[in-house]
């Protein structure tokens, strides 16, 4: 089914090679929207989006927020 589809699609997120991390957030915000019955956690989102992160993106966003993006709460 379509809502299956947009599971694995969420899923299986990643960061485009060229794009920015608010570009790359807003592409994950389109798929949640596109699913709003993904029955999803919000740790389990934050888990992927994290793991979507390309090796730039991740310690760039550790560093922001002051130590590990997934320690933080949602």
């Amino acid at each position: 089914s379509r809502r299956v589809q947009w599971r694995d699609e969420i899923s299986n997120f990643r960061q485009l090679p060229t794009k920015a991390l608010h570009e790359t957030w807003e592409r994950f915000k389109k798929k949640l929207i596109q699913c709003l019955n993904h029955n999803m956690t919000d740790l389990h989102l934050m888990e992927t989006l994290y793991r979507a992160l390309n090796s730039v993106t991740k310690p760039i966003v550790d560093n922001v927020v002051g130590g590990s993006f997934v320690d933080l709460s949602f």
